[in-house]
């Protein structure tokens, strides 16, 4: 797609378990024009062994990708709604815009959150969608509710699995900034490429049928 593709970035933030009202203001949309001190673009998943931002690690990557990022809107203001989010989302897949969602494990506590978790799957188109969850192996109570996590997942997510394994765009666990960087352009391109390969089998299905040329001859009657 060269420079046709794009990104529509989106993603959840972290959420405070014991204090979730302070993580209440996500951004959906554009990353350079939606980043409040307060907002998801500064979750730090990696803590302690890694202080960098995944707003700044996701902005990096999509910079040096053939993609441009589209607003989504913005997720504070009073008109904002899951219908509104999902309808935005299907009409961006449906002009082959890929959709990266970013999401903390733990954003299902938060009603808002987990209202338009539990309408992704079934409403968004799969093969339009990258799905990438940072997973901080050294936070003790991620440790001890993996199983409830991973099980939340695994709903939210259901039309990402085939059987009982997550599919190519949907990682459930990366756990370390290194294997973020590497899994993100990836899936990325995984998805850019099923595009493409869609795009040339249409354009081979609406390309005009050349007629077979025919071959006149003439030839002398033998009884003549």
């Amino acid at each position: 797609m060269g420079g046709e593709g794009r990104v529509l970035a989106t993603r959840l933030p972290a959420t405070t378990r014991n204090e979730p009202s302070k993580r209440d203001a996500p951004r959906y949309g554009c990353w350079r024009y939606y980043a409040p001190i307060a907002d998801g673009w500064h979750w730090q998943p990696y803590l302690p062994s890694e202080s960098v931002e995944i707003g700044t690690v996701v902005q990096q990557l999509i910079t040096d990708l053939p993609y441009r990022e589209v607003p989504l809107g913005d997720f504070d203001q009073p008109e904002w709604s899951v219908d509104d989010v999902i309808r935005k989302l299907q009409m961006a897949a449906r002009s082959d815009q890929i959709i990266l969602l970013i999401v903390d494990a733990w954003a299902g506590d938060l009603k808002r959150y987990k209202e338009l978790l539990t309408s992704f799957s079934g409403n968004v188109p799969v093969n339009r969608t990258a799905v990438v969850v940072p997973w901080n192996e050294r936070d003790e109570e991620t440790v001890q509710q993996q199983m409830v996590l991973q099980a939340k997942l695994r709903s939210w997510f259901r039309d990402h699995y085939f059987g009982d394994q997550p599919g190519p765009f949907f990682k459930p666990r990366v756990t370390s900034l290194e294997e973020f960087r590497t899994i993100l352009p990836k899936v990325l391109e995984l998805i850019r490429n099923g595009i493409e390969s869609l795009r040339a089998a249409e354009r081979q299905i609406i390309a005009p049928v050349r007629p077979v040329p025919q071959i006149s001859s003439s030839r002398k009657d033998v009884n003549a």
